[in-house]
């Protein structure tokens, strides 16, 4: 049997469960080793997965600044193509509103003239009615008087304030209208004309500098985290559009026709904002009738004054035509139309009321030689505008003689001369039914007649009462039992007075001379032959190339987690295009932008090689394009594997 241990504290024996084993102290520090060893390597992998993430997130980013880049750069060309196309409109409609603007003073002032002593002509006529002057059988007439003299006071009323701020509150239109005033100073219109041309001409002159520079701001803003190490660029360096500046002729086609200057109009490919805003289609002539059956039993005796009520019934209309207005025959229109029946339209001699109230309101200077005048004066204006016109610079001002027997000595004397006379016409009608009493004539419709001859006795009628002459006509239709309906028509035509008004001059707002119309700004167009609607011209100059990048810089281990990469920069590529789908010109807003797959990147890379107009650029650095140079050398095989190189 073999001895304990010797243990010197113990009476020199060792404990027998001590041993072979160490001390407990030893394990501890094992412990802390591993545990360390752990601690490191988990921090480790969460730094490499942290790397790994924000080169992803930066990956991505760098390819919205791409994105955004080719964007930005393209949307500003289209903005710009959409600028010039906007001023180059609204200066020709600018062109046309001086004309018709210019031409409201004198308007309003004859008409309110013209409406003033067709009231009290009016007037005059009621109250000799009232005495018994006449008509002793036909007293329905008295109600269609008062509608007209009702309908004239209105009017004036409207007019009236449109005078005193024309004609009588000390602003002279031609301040705004005329190319020069009576103080020699331009007019507002022009003014504007010239800022907006100056505005184009600008635009167009820095577009191969600031779609580039809205590139690369585009994509440092997409790059934010980054800061000014990333950045971005746009290929073509210079947008290189080929465009002219155009002279004042150029404008007429737009203003009178709607269509584009004569180099710039192509029915396919340069259909103009006329064409695309701006026109219509328009109900032409055509149109299927319905024969009523009428027979007419006896006609006016009169026909020539005043037209012919329909005999036919159109059932149905159909647009068979394409019409263009330009800006000025829309604008003319426009104001026209306070004057204008909008069943009737309006006519040189009879202008027919609108009997429907709400109709009157929407229409509020009919009956009135409004239309007709505004129309006369505005033109004379217009053709002053553009060479070869032809023009007359007179009207008739206004000088009523609405005494029957006056008129007539003036007429026997011949001075002062009779430039036309007015009549007032109303028709009335009255059913009449075999073995039934007559329906009491009703009012069908009335209008002011402009008459150029026979002044003071309507050819072939006989007067039934002092100024009035009537007019029968008989038509009949078949009634429900069939027997023939009858129905007559009474028209009269009462007496206004002759204006024996001077001829006054219509002013010129195109008052330049023959060396400021040279001067005179014009539009702004695509240079003819150099920019024509092909694949080639889409291609060379308006697609672009979006590049941006920014540092590769991993937040842990930098230098051994990106030390074996050839390069040190994220980059990205985007492509975008600028079309018009509408028209191919600097007319029509309707240019717009889009991206569209990479390709072509031999293309691209040549044109990086060749930076012209960088110069003016120094926001790019020659490092940073040399890297871009490198990189897409070194990622080209991909780029065509990946199909990007058609």
């Amino acid at each position: 049997m073999s001895e304990a241990p010797h243990h010197p504290d113990r009476g020199g024996v060792w404990p027998a469960a001590a041993a072979g084993h160490r001390g407990p102290g030893r394990d501890r520090g094992v412990v802390l080793v591993l545990a360390l060893l752990g601690l490191v390597l988990l921090a480790a992998m969460v730094f490499y997965v942290f790397n790994i993430g924000n080169h992803v997130s930066k990956r991505i980013e760098t390819q919205n600044a791409a994105d955004n880049a080719a964007l930005s750069g393209s949307r500003w060309t289209a903005r710009t193509f959409n600028t010039v196309a906007m001023n180059n409109v609204e200066s020709s409609r600018m062109i046309a509103l001086a004309a018709v603007l210019d031409a409201v003073p004198m308007t309003v002032q004859h008409t309110l003239e013209d409406q003033t002593a067709f009231a009290q002509a009016t007037r005059d006529q009621i109250a000799r009615l009232d005495r018994g002057v006449g008509l002793t059988d036909d007293p329905w007439l008295r109600s269609g008087l008062v509608e007209a003299v009702e309908t004239f006071d209105r009017q004036i009323e409207l007019l009236r304030p449109v005078h005193e701020l024309f004609n009588e509150s000390g602003y002279d239109i031609a301040r705004m209208t005329h190319y020069q005033d009576a103080n020699g100073l331009r007019g507002e219109l022009w003014r504007s004309i010239e800022s907006m041309n100056a505005i184009s001409r600008a635009a167009m002159e820095n577009l191969a500098v600031l779609a580039p520079y809205s590139a690369h701001r585009g994509a440092q803003i997409s790059q934010r985290e980054s800061g000014f190490d990333a950045g971005g660029l746009l290929l073509p360096w210079e947008s290189d559009i080929p465009w002219e500046a155009g002279g004042f002729d150029d404008f007429e086609n737009p203003v009178t026709q709607g269509l584009l200057p004569p180099e710039q109009d192509d029915p396919v490919i340069n259909r103009g904002p006329y064409d695309t805003v701006f026109g219509f289609w328009q109900m032409r002539s055509f149109a299927e009738r319905r024969s009523l059956d009428v027979t007419v039993d006896q006609d006016y005796t009169l026909t020539r004054w005043a037209p012919q009520p329909p005999t036919q019934e159109i059932f149905a209309r159909r647009p068979n035509g394409y019409l263009t207005w330009g800006a000025y025959t829309d604008m003319r229109a426009n104001a026209m139309s306070l004057g204008v029946n909008p069943e009737s339209g309006v006519s040189a001699s009879y202008i027919e009321a609108v009997l429907d109230a709400d109709a009157a309101d929407a229409t509020p200077l009919v009956p009135s030689q409004w239309a007709r005048r505004l129309g006369f004066t505005a033109d004379q204006k217009i053709n002053n505008a553009f060479p070869g016109a032809a023009n007359r610079t007179i009207v008739r001002e206004p000088q009523w003689v609405t005494d029957y027997d006056a008129g007539v000595v003036i007429e026997a004397a011949g001075v002062p001369q009779i430039g036309y006379g007015a009549y007032l016409v109303f028709e009335y009608q009255r059913t009449e039914i075999a073995d039934q009493t007559p329906s009491t004539p009703i009012l069908s419709s009335w209008g002011l007649l402009r008459v150029t001859g026979d002044y003071f006795n309507p050819p072939g009628l006989a007067r039934i009462g002092e100024h009035v002459w009537k007019d029968e006509r008989l038509q009949s239709t078949p009634g429900v039992g069939g027997e023939r309906v009858v129905q007559r028509f009474f028209r009269y035509y009462v007496f206004l007075g002759v204006n024996t008004g001077r001829e006054a001059e219509v002013r010129n707002p195109f008052n330049f001379t023959p060396g400021e119309r040279a001067a005179l700004p014009g539009p702004i167009n695509f240079t003819v032959g150099e920019f024509p609607p092909d694949e080639a011209t889409r291609r060379e100059h308006l697609t672009f190339l979006g590049v941006a990048h920014q540092p590769r810089r991993a937040a842990f281990w930098s230098d051994g987690f990106d030390g074996r990469r050839p390069d040190d920069r994220f980059v990205a590529l985007a492509q975008a295009e600028v079309f018009n789908n509408h028209s191919w010109d600097l007319w029509t807003q309707m240019w717009h932008a889009q991206l569209t797959p990479v390709d072509g990147i031999d293309g691209w890379m040549n044109r990086l090689d060749e930076p012209e107009g960088t110069d003016q650029m120094p926001w790019l650095d020659a490092n940073e394009l040399e890297e871009v140079a490198d990189y897409l050398t070194a990622v080209r095989p991909l780029i065509e594997l990946m199909g990007g190189d058609r």
